[in-house]
């Protein structure tokens, strides 16, 4: 009896357990045409099967649960959809399903999605595929940090994936690897640097496009810079990178002004490739990156690495004709030799100085010459010349090695960790010189993930230290020299000099910082049409540059002393969007952000979104928002040194000054046993750039009782006020479409407008202040009147001027010294009694006093606080443009596909035409004023504009065509075209502009090294890619990039970008 119960008993179980598995079927197919042997199989189970040859699959035995169904075939898009196998078929028995499904433990929220298939024996669930190379029905999570398809999200992407990721030889930095994506602007410097741009406004120091890895914040911490020579993701890690358009602060916040940038990287689940990469060029760069990957039940892993050597190229400053002589050199001038050096070659009397002297760095001495004017010392200019390239030395390098972790806890729910370790060398471009930076930095992420939540915790500590080009280049060629006055290398700067503060601590940069980010973000899907998405996101910083960088707690080099207090900054974010179905296929979005800021306090960010899906084989899209630009600590706290840059090493009296080698004191009517200044002052002018966060007063005035401030009884000349940064302003409008012509041919277009408020210029100087700042007599528009007083009208000399010379030289001194040291007297007797305004407006310093006149015109530059600068500075800032401007663009996309080949064209056209307009108009009322013409008081209006460009070319291009089974099986080509227009480039010192030889405001007179060469871009590159699978396991390819070697210059000053080849060996396991 009990026998037969137990057998009862088991054949019932079994019924239960067979009775408890469903199936699926149905029908794979392409435009009509089905696909035999597509792989159909469900995701978290080890179910599967391939479609007959009519297309059909079925899938059976499936045990009662979720599942998601995926469909993958080579050459079309992945597709998936989510299912539940019930117990019975639903509608066959009139249930709603949630009892039974509760009974088996299945999630209640999932099932009432009507978005889900449920049943017993699901039939005719069809798949109509989409080929991958078109990209219509990607899914993307960058534009409303959610899953959806491209054409359904609320913002313009494009999208570029593994794939075509490797069909790029010898390229490594993600920006570059984008750079044919339509809409996006990347410019490229020297041999991997790049800085990525859309739609206007680009500059030496650009963040107004945000960057992400994974939804981090790439960006540096202290300038939010993104230098991709020391900080790009190993491309071994990379999924996909998504390009998301227009405002973004509604869900990213400050600073994804024109768009963002999300690298999505690998899953070991979803890509279990392992790889291990080599890449080698006849440019002396070298790569070798890898991935290993592997899945143990509920965890995952992967860990990537990557190491990077590159040689930089020319510039070409070193480059001499046959004769010797430097063809195009970098010069600084800079004072003179000590002429009492035994050994001194060309001057030995200041007094009678030959035109011109030349050297060469094999005379023992710095290269250079001397250009002398004998009419006028003020004219006189020693040119030292930068014996080394300033860009060839700066050699890179880039290591990387993360680790991810991922441990699954069920239902969908996930935690990961993200180790990542990275550190090099390389350059970016400020706004006034290339930045040269040695970096190590330590990333930890941490994130909890569901279906509805998700939480993240990161961490970035940097170690940085960086040096600005410029001044080490000023530095190597007439300051910086050794015990025999031998040229100092770039690499003692940083294996000798740096490491032992021999070289003076004002050209260091630090930029030690620490990051703590804490994001949370609720997703639900409230009902059949109501989408939710909200979040709060906190940032809290912490540098510490020693007042190297920003103004916190520190030396001063200036005030050689300890001041500031340290820094420390916070913000928050809370976000919100809602995306409401419609009947026939509209989706209308609505987000908004609330931000709050240490700094700038609150502002809100708003966006909606409307798309018509299924509009013409696609969707179209109608967009509007606003987002905003805030100030970094940079622009905030800037606090930069740097000493000397005009010195003057000898007293400002005496027969040794090369400048006035004969006035004496009372030359110009002081007395000197009661003169009050220092006549062994050694005069000297520095620099400092500073943050603006408190806005600036500059002072004119005629300081009457000589105490070097501006007070009681002085004469008030000229005041103006420079305000605080403001937030920049971006206003947006776009009309989008995305879709199919043919089974072959997608379309994608966008027309925007824009309107952008309150631009922040580059680096900028905004007056010189201190006790040695004097506006120097014109010394050649005072000959007419010197030599009146000297010569009579008859060509003899005067009675006065015989008398000057004669009681000179009655002292001792010879004819040439004493005619000399007279027309120096009577310059100064014509000056004062003219009451002539021929100033040279110079930053050039001569001691403690003016050399003519008995009162000085000083300049004091106070903080919006009230404190004064202190003495003797050269001060930079950044500014507001309080102005207003409207540009609008076009991008056109078309992609075309077959088996055999894959053709892709991208043109983007740009339009400021209201921003030049504003432009001439303050140009032409700015060169009106120093003419002194008259001109027309209206354009007064129009000033702010002046110097102010876009930095985008009009038109951009780009053509792409691969050939697949080149020949034989397994050979691919591609070539592709890019290029711009021509265009003008104003930022910070850069300079590049249709006028050419009218170079910038010098940032330290005195060289040409922001020497204004013309506009930019203009030429065409032309780039191959040839790619051979020898197996599965190994590829080769071979690269050729500027195969027409054209000249171009793509970031002004900067090398020319070469031909290059390029040799890559992969191995897959």
């Amino acid at each position: 009896m009990n026998i037969i119960k137990t057998i009862c008993i088991t054949i019932f179980l079994a019924t239960i357990v067979y009775s408890s598995t469903g199936s699926v079927s149905g029908t794979i197919a392409s435009e009509g045409q089905v696909l035999p042997g597509a792989n159909v199989s469900l995701i978290g189970s080890n179910l599967g099967a391939v479609t007959d040859s009519v297309g059909n699959y079925l899938l059976s035995r499936i045990p009662t649960g979720k599942y998601i169904l995926r469909v993958d075939y080579i050459g079309y898009e992945s597709q998936t959809k989510e299912i539940y196998i019930t117990l019975y078929d639903l509608d066959e028995k009139n249930e709603t399903g949630s009892v039974l499904i509760d009974k088996l433990g299945v999630d209640v929220e999932l099932e009432e999605s009507k978005d889900i298939l449920k049943g017993n024996a699901l039939k005719n669930v069809n798949f109509e595929l989409v080929s991958s190379a078109l990209g219509l029905n990607e899914v993307v999570v960058s534009a409303a940090k959610r899953k959806q398809k491209v054409t359904q999200a609320p913002s313009v992407v494009s999208l570029m994936k593994s794939v075509e990721i490797r069909r790029q030889v010898g390229v490594e930095s993600y920006l570059r690897l984008i750079s044919g994506l339509k809409g996006v602007d990347v410019n490229y410097f020297g041999v991997q640097g790049a800085q990525i741009n859309a739609r206007g406004f680009d500059g030496a120091f650009n963040t107004r496009f945000k960057q992400y890895n994974d939804g981090v914040d790439m960006g540096e911490i202290i300038s939010g810079i993104v230098n991709t020579t020391l900080t790009s993701p190993p491309k071994e890690s990379i999924d996909r990178v998504e390009v998301v358009f227009g405002p973004q602060s509604t869900l990213y916040g400050p600073d994804a002004t024109t768009g963002i940038l999300n690298i999505l990287k690998k899953h070991p689940r979803t890509d279990d490739t392992n790889e291990i990469n080599l890449s080698l060029s006849d440019v002396n760069k070298m790569r070798v990156g890898g991935r290993y990957s592997n899945v143990f039940d509920k965890f995952s892993f992967d860990i990537v690495f990557e190491g990077l050597i590159a040689k930089e190229y020319n510039l070409g400053n070193t480059e001499k004709d046959a004769d010797g002589n430097y063809v195009d050199p970098v010069w600084f001038y800079g004072v003179y030799p000590d002429s009492s050096v035994d050994d001194f070659p060309w001057v030995e009397d200041w007094n009678n100085l030959p035109d011109t002297v030349s050297m060469t760095e094999s005379d023992g001495w710095a290269a250079g010459y001397l250009d002398h004017d004998p009419t006028n010392p003020l004219n006189d200019r020693f040119y030292y010349f930068l014996q080394e390239d300033v860009y060839g030395v700066m050699d890179q390098d880039r290591y990387n090695f993360t680790g991810n972790f991922y441990y699954e806890l069920g239902n969908d729910k996930e935690l990961s960790l993200s180790i990542s370790k990275e550190s090099g060398k390389g350059y970016s471009m400020g706004s006034v010189s290339p930045i040269f930076s040695k970096n190590n930095s330590l990333n930890i992420d941490t994130k909890y993930s569901s279906n509805d939540h998700s939480l993240r915790y990161n961490y970035k500590n940097q170690k940085m230290t960086g040096i600005v080009r410029y001044t080490i280049a000023q530095s190597q060629a007439d300051i910086q020299k050794d015990s025999v006055f031998n040229y100092m290398p770039w690499s003692k700067v940083w294996s000798d000099i740096l490491p032992n503060n021999n070289l003076n601590e004002n050209i260091v940069l630090l930029g030690n910082a620490t990051r703590h980010i804490l994001d949370y973000q609720y997703s639900k899907q409230i009902s059949d049409v109501l989408q939710l998405v909200s979040g709060v996101d906190y940032q809290f910083v912490n540098p510490e540059t020693e007042r190297k960088n920003l103004n916190d707690y520190g030396y001063d080099q200036i005030t050689k002393e300890y001041s500031g207090e340290d820094i420390t900054e916070y913000r928050y974010g809370i976000y919100g969007q809602l995306t409401k179905t419609f009947s026939d296929d509209y989706e209308l979005t609505a987000s908004i952000r609330f931000d709050d800021h240490q700094y700038y306090k609150s502002n809100f960010s708003p966006k909606m979104a409307l798309v018509k899906d299924n509009f013409l084989n696609g969707s179209l899209k109608l967009i509007a928002g606003s987002a905003f630009k805030a100030p970094t600590l940079t622009d905030r706290h800037l606090h930069n040194n740097l000493l000397n840059i005009q010195p003057i090493e000898v007293p400002y009296w005496g027969p040794d000054n090369p400048f006035f080698p004969n006035l004496a004191p009372w030359a110009v009517g002081v007395d000197s046993t009661t003169n009050p200044y220092d006549p062994e002052y050694v005069a000297s002018l520095h620099a400092m750039a500073s943050g603006n966060s408190r806005g600036f007063e500059i002072i004119d005035f005629n300081d009457n009782n000589w105490n070097f401030i501006y007070d009681e009884g002085d004469e008030l000349i000229n005041r103006l006020t420079v305000e605080p940064l403001k937030l920049e302003i971006l206003n947006s409008i776009e009309l989008a479409y995305s879709g199919l012509l043919n089974q072959y041919t997608l379309l994608d277009v966008n027309f925007y407008i824009n309107r952008y408020k309150n631009l922040k210029a580059a680096l900028g100087h905004i007056g010189t202040t201190g006790r040695n700042y004097m506006k120097i007599p014109d010394m050649e528009a005072l000959t007419p009147g010197v030599i009146s007083l000297m010569y009579n009208t008859d060509g003899t000399v005067s009675e006065a001027a015989m008398s000057c010379i004669g009681g000179v030289m009655g002292t001792g001194a010879d004819e040439a010294s004493a005619i000399a040291y007279c027309q120096g007297v009577f310059a100064g007797m014509v000056f004062n009694s003219s009451d002539s305004d021929a100033y040279i407006d110079t930053a050039m310093v001569y001691g403690d006093k003016q050399p003519f006149g008995n009162s000085g015109t000083n300049t004091e530059i106070r903080y919006g606080d009230g404190s004064v600068i202190d003495r003797d500075i050269w001060v930079l800032t950044y500014q507001s443009i309080p102005i207003e401007v409207d540009f609008y663009g076009l991008d056109i996309g078309l992609k075309y596909f077959r088996d055999a080949y894959e053709v892709s064209a991208n043109l983007s056209y740009f339009d400021d035409s209201d921003l030049e307009a504003k432009r001439h108009k303050a140009e032409n009322f700015h060169n009106d004023l120093l003419d002194d013409s008259d001109n027309d008081s209206t354009y007064i209006n129009y000033l702010d504009f002046f110097n102010v460009y876009s930095n985008t070319p009009r038109l951009k291009y780009n053509f792409s065509l691969t050939l697949f089974d080149l020949y034989f099986n397994n050979l691919d080509l591609n070539l592709s075209v890019s290029g711009k227009s021509s265009y003008e480039f104003l930022s910070g010192a850069y300079k590049a502009t249709k006028e050419g030889e009218e170079n910038p405001e010098l940032y330290f007179e005195g060289s040409n090294f922001h020497i204004n060469k013309g506009t930019i871009g203009g030429d065409m590159f032309l780039n191959m890619n040839l790619i051979y699978s020898l197996n599965e396991s190994l590829k080769v390819g071979f690269g050729i990039n500027n195969i027409l070697e054209n000249e171009s210059v793509t970031f002004p000053l900067t090398p020319k970008i070469p031909r290059s080849f390029y040799l890559d060996l992969g191995y897959e396991f």
